[in-house]
């Protein structure tokens, strides 16, 4: 309290990749933390107030942190960074929470970044973005020299991505996610996923090893092993 409260379950749309029972397939891969099968659309009303509650809580109190900052002077000088290590299905493809495969709801998370001096202000960038660059940011804003061994980017350089890549279970799964494509590469080949996000954003199409996918499938993977 009072948080729990804050948002009316009635009032929760469900999620535009919501299907009305989960994917066999989904549920072999890995099973989850419940079972899915019994996940109705008013618990999953429920869950997403209470998961919008909690993301109030937290900016209420990120926003504490910065009204600080501003009172002893240091938010003009300040790098604040706002990420998340993952996101949650929320019902999508009647998954909910995370485990399964690298999905984009649980693949696509927040990145918030206010500058120093808030140069860029306001700005929206709809590039893509992988954790790793995280750390090179924090060093070229602080002064510091990027070691080259490093294999993120400098959010601030300018530069740009062709594909980021996550990985899961070392190695039972491996995401190539591109502008169009996204390859779900797991350690047993019959598990893997291609989607072309442009013309099935929902992820229900698989088109991996299918010829006429071949040479994008076969870019991603090159990606992957360099």
């Amino acid at each position: 309290a009072p948080w729990d409260s804050m948002y009316d379950p009635a009032r929760i749309q469900l999620p535009a990749g919501w299907t009305d029972t989960v994917d066999p397939d989904d549920l072999s891969y890995q099973a989850g933390y419940f079972p899915h099968e019994e996940l109705t659309p008013e618990r999953v009303r429920r869950a997403t107030a209470y998961y919008y509650a909690t993301l109030s809580q937290i900016d209420h109190h990120v926003g504490r942190c910065v009204d600080v900052l501003k009172q002893r002077g240091l938010y003009d000088d300040t790098l604040i960074i706002y990420h998340s290590d993952h996101g949650d299905y929320l019902g999508y493809r009647h998954l909910l929470l995370k485990g399964n495969r690298m999905y984009e709801p649980l693949m696509r998370v927040p990145l918030i970044l206010k500058w120093p001096q808030q140069l860029q202000a306001g700005t929206r960038c709809g590039e893509l973005v992988c954790g790793v660059d995280l750390a090179p940011t924090l060093v070229s804003a602080a002064g510091g020299d990027i070691p080259d061994s490093w294999p993120g980017i400098d959010l601030a350089s300018g530069e740009t991505r062709q594909v980021v890549f996550a990985e899961v279970d070392r190695g039972r799964e491996y995401m190539v996610r591109g502008e169009r494509y996204k390859l779900l590469l797991c350690r047993d080949r019959s598990q893997s996923r291609l989607f072309d996000l442009t013309l099935d954003p929902h992820e229900r199409v698989n088109l991996f090893d299918q010829s006429e996918h071949a040479q994008a499938q076969a870019e991603m993977e090159t990606a992957l092993w360099q």
